[in-house]
């Protein structure tokens, strides 16, 4: 897979071999660094769990928990279905590299890597954001202790940690090693989501960028019959040209449906556990940042955390959107060409064309949600009305 180490696909072949997901890597270090990845993952989060149980009494206490232990949720989920579907990525992986080892024309092509530089961008930004979220949690306890070497008080201020987690120990006696601990597991499960979503966008813009390709085709398709005039129509040779133009259409509309479907069967049922978890995380974020709402710091990190899980949810809905547009927008071309003036044989084959493309291509998380804008706002209308059940409880 020497095609993916340019350097649009760099950043996330990283992110993906970080952790052994990357199909090309050897046997053993796939195994080595997945089961690393999940022993430490597992290190803090098995601790987030016994905290939780501890204080499942207080709202409060239990609601301070569950944002990060739902970030180590989402981890777990977003791991597992990378490594389990490895030879299904592969798959699509492959199918990615063939189209641009294809018959394309040169113009396919400048469409191609016009789309993937513009993904590029869009992740970029997204992987920095995240990171950054990463980074002013990871931020707050190192402040408290830095103030409380250049401005001491006369007693100490109260230890602050990023991740609440029974270690069975005074956390105020041991909070060094726990600290090293926190900043030593932090980087593994936001590496783990942000390598997860740039496959899963980066899947999403390439059928995309095939729905526009094929829809060109049908275009010029029409301009080729504008250019030869009505006598275009009576010569055979140029009617077989069509039918051969319309063959090849259908052979690309065909792979691109089913890259969907094996590219829905990667990740329907992690993004049904992903968003599910997701909008119960965003409900109890909000919810924490109204009970410290006069502990500015904190409930700024708190906010800054919630809007990250927003974000995070608009990519991944933005990316199911993208492909409907697309499909819709395929359905569209395949009107723009005179058809009606085409051979018997042509307008049967144009049939098949339409039939297919009316029902618009979509991403499915557990075959019941439609990843789209409008599942988007639906679930932010979900996680407000949840967020106003759980404050009435304090």
């Amino acid at each position: 897979m020497v095609f993916f180490n340019n350097p649009d696909w760099r950043m996330g072949k990283l992110l993906l071999c970080s952790f052994g997901a990357w199909p090309s890597q050897s046997y053993r270090t796939r195994r080595f660094l997945s089961i690393s990845t999940i022993f430490i993952v597992q290190s803090i989060f098995v601790l987030e769990i016994i905290k939780l149980v501890t204080v499942w009494n207080s709202i409060e206490m239990v609601t301070e928990c569950l944002p990060m232990l739902s970030l180590h949720i989402v981890a777990n989920i977003k791991m597992s279905n990378c490594l389990i579907n490895l030879k299904k990525i592969k798959v699509l992986l492959n199918h990615i590299e063939s189209d641009y080892q294809s018959d394309l024309s040169k113009s396919e092509v400048r469409t191609l890597l016009q789309d993937r530089h513009f993904h590029k961008k869009i992740i970029t930004v997204y992987v920095i954001y995240i990171y950054a979220i990463a980074g002013a949690f990871a931020a707050i306890p190192a402040i408290t202790k830095l103030l409380d070497i250049l401005v001491p008080l006369n007693e100490s201020r109260p230890k602050q940690f990023f991740y609440q987690a029974e270690y069975f120990v005074n956390q105020d006696e041991f909070s060094t090693f726990i600290y090293i601990h926190g900043y030593l597991t932090l980087p593994f499960p936001m590496t783990i989501c942000v390598a997860y979503d740039f496959l899963y966008s980066a899947y999403g813009h390439h059928v995309c960028s095939m729905f526009k390709i094929t829809g060109d085709r049908l275009k010029n398709i029409d301009n080729i019959s504008l250019a030869e005039g009505e006598n275009f129509f009576k010569n055979s040779d140029q009617q077989d040209k069509i039918y051969k133009s319309l063959i090849e259409c259908i052979k690309m509309q065909k792979l691109i449906l089913s890259y969907i479907d094996c590219y829905e069967r990667i990740f329907s049922i992690s993004l049904f556990l992903v968003v599910g978890v997701n909008m119960f995380s965003l409900c109890f974020t909000s919810l924490q940042s109204l009970i410290i709402i006069n502990q500015v710091s904190d409930a700024f990190s708190y906010m800054f955390y919630g809007f990250g899980e927003l974000v995070h949810l608009f990519l991944l809905n933005y990316q199911g959107q993208n492909i409907i547009n697309h499909s819709e927008n395929f359905y569209n071309s395949a009107f723009q060409a005179n058809w009606h003036n085409f051979s018997l044989k042509s307008k049967k084959l144009y049939i098949l064309i339409i039939m297919r493309s009316s029902d618009f291509a979509a991403i499915r998380a557990g075959k019941l949600i439609v990843m789209s804008s409008s599942s988007f706002s639906s679930i932010l209308k979900t996680s407000v009305s949840y967020l106003m059940v759980f404050n009435s409880f304090r």
